[in-house]
């Protein structure tokens, strides 16, 4: 009982402490000190003397009476106690963030700031539901961060980001995030519009064995989907692989050569697609891709920016995904340089 009683009594003097003596200018300073991992570059960045911002990160180690970093000669290295507060402190300067992009509100219609991950495969979707969303709300700045989905769900989870577009792996639900379907988008073998495989007939997976594949990298969670492809028709790997994340060099690869094999979800490429630069084979894959839709922070109500535009992507999922069977493009194609 006195061990319990003890425990209590420190958390509320450590409560009080964060509430009462640590300062938002001071947890700004940490987080640009644990982020630069060097307290002069973090001063510089501030604008702040070196000696003003080691002092700012004593005081508070001093407060909470927890070490936050180990100091060398090299920089510094946040501890435990660091890693703890940097969530936390994040999470705080972010929803601040969003206050002021509220508060501005409250004087001008339709602005402020939505900050969305994406990953490669919902890129197509997502830039259609931009240009739909910019042409309601043009005071409304959109920024798109692109990356891995361990990283986005890490940056979502500390509010550097209002939502996450990408496919909902079990592998990212985590505590504290919530996951929404939006659409299926199931995976297609996609080819040049001349591959040499297009004309045949009672086409196989076996028969493409020999020609150049375009994967994910083994640590990506896509391929275990991709390789289930291969093996749940008794069938190895290719032994002609090219490895990526990124859907510029997909698109790329498959622009510029002739006989390359890719398995891409169906809207990936989809303006490739439409105008009738790449096509898909006639083979039945027999492997399945997770639903593509949101993923959010537990019990964070959305600012209405982020909120109305997540609404702009549901509405451009659905005529996507209704129009999937629509003709091709005809007129003039898109001309791509540099890819």
């Amino acid at each position: 009982m006195a061990t319990a009683a003890r425990k209590a009594s420190n958390y509320h003097m450590l409560e009080r402490t964060l509430l009462n003596r640590v300062r938002l200018r001071q947890l700004s300073a940490f987080v640009e000190v644990y982020e630069q991992r060097n307290i002069l570059k973090a001063a510089k960045q501030l604008g702040l003397t070196q000696s003003t911002v080691s002092k700012s990160m004593s005081e508070m180690e001093s407060n909470l009476e927890q070490k936050l970093f180990t100091r060398s000669p090299r920089g510094v290295s946040p501890t435990p106690a660091g890693d703890v507060l940097y969530r936390h402190a994040k999470v705080i300067l972010n929803e601040l963030r969003h206050a002021a992009d509220d508060l501005q509100r409250v004087n001008t219609a339709d602005s402020g700031q939505v900050v969305v991950g994406v990953v490669p495969t919902a890129m197509a979707v997502l830039s259609r539901a931009i240009a739909e969303f910019k042409q309601q709300r043009p005071g409304i700045s959109v920024r798109v961060l692109y990356g891995p989905d361990e990283e986005l769900m890490s940056r979502l989870s500390i509010g550097e980001l209002d939502l996450v577009l990408g496919r909902l792996y079990d592998e990212n639900r985590r505590s504290g995030l919530a996951h929404e379907p939006v659409y299926d988008d199931p995976p297609r073998l996609i080819v040049r519009n001349d591959h040499p495989a297009l004309g045949r007939k009672r086409l196989r997976l076996a028969d493409l064995m020999d020609y150049p594949w375009i994967l994910p990298p083994p640590t990506a969670y896509m391929r275990r989907y991709h390789n289930l492809a291969f093996f749940n028709e008794g069938l190895g790997l290719p032994g002609d692989i090219v490895e990526t994340l990124s859907i510029n060099v997909y698109r790329s690869l498959l622009l510029s050569m002739p006989n390359i094999v890719s398995i891409l979800s169906e809207h990936s490429l989809d303006y490739e697609m439409e105008w009738g630069l790449l096509k898909a084979l006639s083979i039945k894959i027999t492997t399945q891709f997770n639903p593509v839709g949101f993923t959010t922070r537990t019990g964070v109500t959305l600012h209405p920016p982020a909120d109305a535009f997540r609404q702009s992507v549901r509405d451009t999922a659905s005529k996507i995904t209704k129009g999937r069977n629509k003709a091709v493009r005809t007129g003039p194609k898109p001309v791509y340089s540099g890819i």
